[in-house]
């Protein structure tokens, strides 16, 4: 049998060589060709093979485990027979291919790795391209990055776990491109790229408790579909303080403990993103995107008051506009909160909205639109500056109002609420808009 297509990749970048022939480098303890996984790459390498004519080593599970140091080569592919890893129980498979040493990728070379578990051992990389899929890197074993030639990962399906860091470096000044695809990292440590890395990482799916440190010059981090699912232990999932010229960009991403901090970076882009934004620090003069995000509140902060939607705008700072919608029903008359702003100390808020309503049975309506300005000094209270614009429709009594609330010394709030028709059920819809001011530089 040949010209089997026998490595799936997911993402947008292919694996190399989509087509490759079905080998006779089967490794295993029984009915093998070789009982070791080098001696086979060693032979491939010697019948020709190479990333223009690739060939796939098959490795078979096996009790005496594989325990001598692995040198990859190009266009030789390693395929593990067992499935590696069970995401339903977090536990290593009893059948799943271990290897108990070191693997080297050598610089220049192309090749992929699927279906490996590198127990507690580290995955170098010297250059050239690693594709890894459905492998596992638990107890101690990281992805080091050595040396200074350019080098490319990609990993798709992949799971770390245990003591140490996902990834690593040898502090040698080298430009490093990471992809990461649907895996997932529960490691101890951070994964810190030293100063004299450049490192460009892009991750699409990715839960995970450790965090990534980038230090280097002119680095990026884009990451979507995401979550963060640290509790207690860290302040937040990603830190670049310590680089310079840096990017990052996040969509789609939950988090429980802040963004970061990217005090090093010159863009920061955020869209469709959720959690608690207390421990998020965007820069004085850092330009900002912002699109869609939502407030939630856990435990301090949200989105709305803290640096991460404020940018800084020759001399003054202004937040990017922001947009929601909230929701309510009533069954009463009785005056209801359908949205509260914060509005702290040094603070001027524009905020907009539209309301459509309507009884159950729409035989009553109500609709409108509003717009205030408020403003709170040093020490408050807050006010409403001029007065505030509030156009209300209403078949009968339905309404809805816009107010400021004072009843809390340390912060005020501008309150918008509806009221319904007595023993009648009503539901509410609000689209709003707001942009905040601070307090000057």
């Amino acid at each position: 049998m040949s010209n089997i297509q026998t490595l799936s990749q997911t993402g947008d970048t292919p694996p190399p060589g989509d087509i490759v022939n079905m080998s006779p480098y089967i490794v295993g303890e029984t009915n093998s060709d070789f009982t070791d996984i080098q001696p086979a790459i060693d032979a491939a390498v010697l019948a020709g093979y190479n990333s223009s004519n690739p060939v796939n080593i098959y490795v078979k599970p096996s009790n005496a485990t594989y325990v001598n140091a692995i040198t990859g080569a190009d266009g030789i592919n390693i395929v593990g027979l067992g499935y590696c890893f069970n995401s339903a129980t977090g536990l290593l498979e009893s059948n799943s291919v271990r290897v108990y040493a070191p693997y080297t990728h050598p610089d220049n070379a192309t090749c992929t790795i699927q279906g490996i578990s590198f127990n507690g051992q580290n995955v170098e990389q010297q250059g050239g391209t690693l594709y890894l899929e459905n492998c596992t890197f638990p107890a101690s074993a990281t992805i080091l990055y050595t040396g200074e030639t350019t080098k490319s990962t990609v990993l798709n399906n992949c799971y770390a776990s245990g003591v140490g860091s996902f990834f690593s470096d040898d502090t040698q000044a080298q430009l490093v491109n990471i992809t990461i695809n649907n895996c997932a990292s529960d490691k101890v440590s951070a994964s810190v790229f030293s100063t004299a890395v450049t490192a460009n990482i892009i991750i699409d799916g990715y839960t995970f408790s450790d965090q990534i440190t980038i230090q280097g010059d002119s680095c990026s981090l884009n990451v979507s579909n995401c979550q963060d699912t640290k509790l207690t232990g860290r302040q937040y999932p990603f830190n670049m303080n310590a680089a310079t010229n840096g990017t990052f960009t996040a969509r789609n991403f939950s988090t429980i403990n802040g963004l970061g901090d990217f005090s090093g970076c010159t863009m920061v882009t955020v869209v469709n993103c959720k959690g608690d934004w207390v421990n998020t620090n965007i820069p004085d003069g850092c330009q900002f995107g912002i699109g869609s995000v939502t407030n939630v509140v856990n435990g301090g902060g949200s989105f709305f008051d803290t640096f991460i939607e404020v940018s800084s705008r020759i001399g003054f700072k202004a937040s990017n506009p922001e947009s929601g919608q909230a929701y309510i029903s009533t069954t009463d008359d009785t005056e209801t909160t359908i949205l509260q702003v914060e509005l702290l100390d040094n603070t001027s808020i524009t905020l907009t909205g539209r309301i459509n309503a309507s009884s159950s049975t729409h035989l009553d309506a109500c609709g409108g639109d509003f717009l205030i300005v408020a403003n709170r000094p040093p020490a408050g209270p807050g006010v409403i500056v001029s007065t505030a614009d509030i156009n209300v429709k209403s078949t009968t009594t339905a309404t809805f109002d816009v107010s400021i609330d004072n009843s809390s010394p340390a912060i005020s709030y501008i309150t918008v609420t509806v009221t319904g028709l007595i023993a009648t059920d009503y539901n509410w819809a609000l689209s709003y808009e707001k942009i905040r001011m601070i307090d000057q530089n």
